[in-house]
């Protein structure tokens, strides 16, 4: 796991965070890099970090994968969520590195706001 010097797990909004938790739509089951549940709000959030969308074969994987949580009415945060959950997709930059600093601006903009 990423130590970003902030502690989700002890900040109020938070009360579940899972790692892998299968997530069963249909027939499919796929694993979101993290699942958050706010239960105070009701919203659970899908969290994927995208680490290597310049190799060809995962970047398709990965859009098969989204279509899949856009059909099944989780949308990313950016676009207000969905009716089943609310997307989060990081990135690593374009020469592989993870921007911790970004990460964290996620995570108290979308999460803990």
């Amino acid at each position: 796991m990423i130590n970003l010097g902030i502690d989700l797990k002890n900040a109020a909004k938070i009360q579940e965070i899972k790692r892998l938790r299968p997530l069963r739509r249909s027939s499919r089951v796929r694993y979101p890099d993290f699942t958050i549940a706010d239960h105070a709000s009701g919203v659970t959030y899908y969290w994927e970090h995208l680490g290597m969308l310049d190799d060809p074969a995962y970047r398709a994987r990965w859009e098969r994968k989204r279509a899949e949580y856009l059909a099944a009415g989780m949308t990313p945060h950016d676009e207000g969520g969905g009716t089943e959950g609310t997307l989060i997709e990081t990135r690593d930059d374009a020469g592989g590195g993870l921007d911790a600093a970004k990460i964290a601006r996620v995570i108290d903009g979308v999460i803990l706001s």
